[in-house]
């Protein structure tokens, strides 16, 4: 593996290799388990560092291998953070594999995911050219929309440089309620009820029999905010709120020997999946207010669910996975290989395929 420390060695590499990959700090092993070993691996980590960061102007700039949690420091200096609350920042995990990756946190249920905070970007194409697009301020609208493009990629449309966040005032308080519910569909029940409310969290945990559901904002206004639901809503005090919360963020619950798969879904079609896991009953845990699921479970389990239900990402395996993505929807791929010809045209990078 190659770690350039500058800017212009990391354009020598991609310039001088006939292909490459990308890797981080290895939270996320999963997209780069199935790229053939002639790939030239290029660790990102040694380009880390805030670039630029104007709290008043709620903008931050940083190297693609900077450490989510030197970011969320420097951001808490000023009470600020980045609320869809980037996932595996306790393990390590660096700002430019969670774009690659597209990941968002319990946050982005009410704030959005990080496809709606990424403003800016610097990248290296297949061609070693380094590309710029977005901009340094929120309104910004110059350019092609290459953030979109390269969320998610997985390294397979280029080398991410700089990244540019739009970031929010951190709130004054949080108040975190843990439901103990019987049975999925008083599960999917209390998701509906809590869907119309102001909640920035709501997270389903099978296995635990438990929907909580995060408020922020004042304290008193936080207080109504639950009793308007229930008087006798259980809050959960702040240190078992923030276990919690930090167990979902870095995948606790799940198990550290099996494959990790992201799976998007509806709260309608929970009470359709659950009787797929009576039998094996894996760790899995339903986010964003049932809309995505994530499952632990063994390979040949996951390709089993996504056959059923659609396409979703590995994030980790216990052996190689010929894919990032397992159950692949043939139009997306489609426009993926479009773009990547624009970007990529002499398949610098790995396939989608």
């Amino acid at each position: 593996m190659l770690s350039p420390e500058t800017i212009p060695q990391l354009l020598e590499i991609v310039r001088e290799n006939p292909c490459v990959l990308p890797v981080g700090n290895g939270t996320k092993p999963g997209p780069e388990q199935d790229v053939p070993d002639d790939f030239t691996r290029i660790g990102m980590s040694a380009l880390s560092g805030i670039i630029e960061y104007d709290p008043s102007e709620f903008t931050i700039t940083v190297l693609t291998g900077t450490p989510l949690a030197e970011i969320g420091d420097a951001l808490a200096e000023n009470r600020q953070y980045l609320p869809f609350d980037p996932p595996l920042a306790a393990k390590g995990a660096t700002i430019g594999g969670t774009v690659a990756t597209g990941l968002s946190g319990p946050g982005a249920y009410r704030f959005g995911p990080i496809r709606d905070f990424l403003i800016g970007v610097k990248f290296i194409d297949g061609e070693g050219n380094l590309v710029s697009g977005g901009g340094k301020v929120v309104k910004n609208a110059a350019g092609f929309d290459f953030p979109k493009f390269l969320i998610g990629s997985c390294g397979r449309l280029g080398v991410l440089v700089e990244l540019t966040f739009k970031v929010f005032p951190r709130p004054e308080a949080e108040m975190t309620v843990g439901l103990p519910v019987e049975g999925t569909e008083s599960a999917v029940d209390w998701i509906g009820r809590l869907s119309r409310g102001p909640y920035d969290a709501i997270t389903f945990e099978p296995d635990r029999g438990i929907v909580a559901f995060r408020m922020s904002g004042h304290g008193i206004a936080l207080q109504k905010g639950i009793d308007s639901v229930d008087e006798e809503l259980p809050v959960w005090p702040d240190e078992e709120a923030d276990f919690f919360w930090s167990r979902q963020q870095d995948f606790g619950w799940a198990d550290p020997d099996a494959a990790l798969a992201k799976f998007p879904v509806t709260p309608s079609r929970i009470m359709n999946l659950e009787p797929m896991f009576s039998r094996a009953d894996p760790p899995r845990m339903y986010g964003l207010g049932g809309n995505v699921l994530y499952l632990s479970a063994m390979p040949s389990f996951i390709e089993k669910v996504a056959s059923k239900i659609g396409p979703g990402l590995i994030l980790r395996s216990p052996g190689d996975h010929p894919s990032p993505w397992v159950g692949r929807a043939q139009p997306r791929a489609k426009i993926e290989k479009a773009v990547k010809v624009a970007i990529d045209p002499t398949g610098k990078f790995p396939t989608f395929d």
